[in-house]
């Protein structure tokens, strides 16, 4: 007696094939069995180091298997072609790249602008135009501000001696750190907007202006770059 129920459990918990209108339905919920997969590779924040694994290929990958999938300006992921039964594609490595960050569309204070305009972006002559411009913004010297929607006129105070009216340039060509360091920082535009805080101190913001031309700029250079180091292997950005 005790058999034969043990038996009719074991009959009852098997998973069975059933036919419903000509498609395939299971009486249980079961699960496939997956290949095992490699631990991804992370904390790699240059191209150098995604291609130094590559040459030295310490894991014997066969290079003619491999994927390199450019995921964004600051992503890239190295990854195998569909194995398995179940067409799975095992990932080997991750590489980010570390951008510092600056918060565009966002009013920040003179000081705290001129550190992140210094520290974030590449120094070049319209970078240091606009930070003559803006280290010359304080409480106790500006005046006025005079905007036309394309370019503001600041007029600025030097001492007692003097008034300067300075033309800011609108719409305004940097380069900030935005992608990996190996391939060199796309410039894009900006506009840079003036405005009186609530203390009636000045406050400064850079808008994004190239409706983000300088993301598929970046991911063109990230894919020639790796393709002319590893060239045996396949890059799709």
């Amino acid at each position: 007696m005790i058999k034969e129920a043990m038996e009719k459990v074991v009959e009852m918990a098997t998973p069975k094939l059933i036919k419903v209108n000509e498609r395939s339905y299971s009486s249980k919920t079961i699960f496939p069995v997956m290949e095992p997969v490699p631990a991804v590779l992370t904390d790699i924040h240059t191209l150098t180091g995604l291609t130094d694994y590559l040459k030295t290929n310490i894991d014997k990958l066969d290079m003619s298997q491999l994927l390199i999938h450019v995921q964004g300006p600051a992503h890239v992921a190295l990854c195998s072609r569909l194995t398995g039964d179940f067409l799975s594609r095992p990932h080997y490595l991750t590489a980010t790249a570390e951008c510092p960050d600056f918060l565009y569309d966002h009013y920040y204070s003179v000081e705290m602008f001129i550190i992140k305009l210094q520290a974030i972006f590449l120094p070049t002559e319209l970078q240091r135009q606009l930070l003559s411009i803006v280290g010359n913004l304080k409480d106790s010297n500006t005046t006025k501000f005079k905007d036309d929607g394309v370019t503001q006129e600041v007029t600025v105070k030097a001492g007692i001696t003097r008034v300067e009216e300075t033309e800011i340039p609108n719409p305004i060509v940097l380069q900030p750190y935005r992608t990996f360091f190996e391939i060199g920082q796309p410039e894009s535009l900006f506009v840079f907007r003036l405005k009186t805080g609530p203390n009636g101190s000045p406050l400064c913001a850079l808008f994004e202006a190239d409706g983000g031309a300088w993301r598929l700029k970046a991911i063109e250079r990230i894919r020639d770059w790796i393709k002319k180091m590893v060239p045996e292997v396949a890059i799709i950005a």
